[in-house]
């Protein structure tokens, strides 16, 4: 079965920069509850031409320390289409299902739909395809999706300063965004905010801070926020020079 581990997964699009995609899908992720009828996930061709794709799914799950994202083939999610043409300025869903036992938390995949390159005549160089990556959640009867974000605390990872989030529901929940604010004696000496994520059930992940070494020892304390669409949570933690000097160093080339 192939493995696939990478940082950080979305909505992929691989394409020519001066190239817009024909190709979308709606909804943006596809939920049912354990035992429920099928899920739809529509796609759409906005171009001239028709579209040929081909749809294949992932088993997405997040390593329970680093929340590293993983994938893995599987035949477990049900789909059809696999391949198929969409008109131009037309659409055809992809029905989805599930037919096995969910367990305590919920079953999450990823959804990948692939515009095929075509070859048309008299074309010369690269050929660019489009490929769009959509969730797929299926969760245990009756469950209840968290809203409120778990901040564990922050520490050093592979020489970068990061904060933990926690997820100890059956379900996943996707934080927007994550707010910093360090201060030194009570006074604001640091403000940024990076970008959040899903973070799926039962999984600590780790959020790079984007802090230097200098920055973050500049601060005796760091607050975070962080954000999902329905609620917040907001922890304060103490900043020291043991935690700060374990950054990594950024080296400027010198000209």
């Amino acid at each position: 079965m192939k493995r696939i581990i990478i940082a950080t997964i979305g909505s992929i699009m691989l394409a020519s920069s001066a190239m817009a995609a024909s190709i979308s899908t709606y909804p943006m992720r596809v939920e049912l509850e354990e035992g429920s009828s099928i899920g739809e996930l529509t796609v759409f061709n906005a171009g001239d031409k028709p579209a040929n794709i081909q749809a294949r799914a992932m088993v997405w799950t997040q390593d329970e320390k680093s929340g590293a994202e993983i994938m893995e083939e599987t035949k477990e999610l049900i789909f059809f289409p696999k391949i198929f043409s969409v008109p131009a300025k037309g659409s055809q869903v992809i029905r989805v299902g599930y037919q096995k036992k969910v367990g305590n938390k919920e079953k999450s995949f990823r959804l990948f739909v692939r515009e095929l390159p075509v070859d048309e005549p008299g074309q010369t160089g690269a050929r660019f395809a489009v490929q769009i990556s959509s969730p797929a959640f299926i969760y245990p009867k009756g469950s209840v999706q968290p809203t409120k974000p778990t901040i564990r605390g922050i520490e050093v990872s592979d020489g970068k300063l990061m904060a933990r989030v926690s997820n100890e529901g059956a379900r996943y929940y996707s934080m927007h965004k994550l707010e910093i604010s360090g201060s030194k004696s009570g006074k604001s000496v640091y403000n940024g905010e990076v970008a959040g994520w899903y973070v799926l059930a039962g999984v600590s992940k780790l959020f790079p801070l984007k802090i230097d070494r200098d920055a973050c020892m500049k601060m005796d304390s760091m607050q975070l926020t962080a954000h999902t669409k329905e609620d917040q949570s907001q922890v304060s933690f103490p900043v020291d020079a043991a935690l700060c000097s374990q950054i990594k160093a950024t080296v400027i080339a010198k000209k």
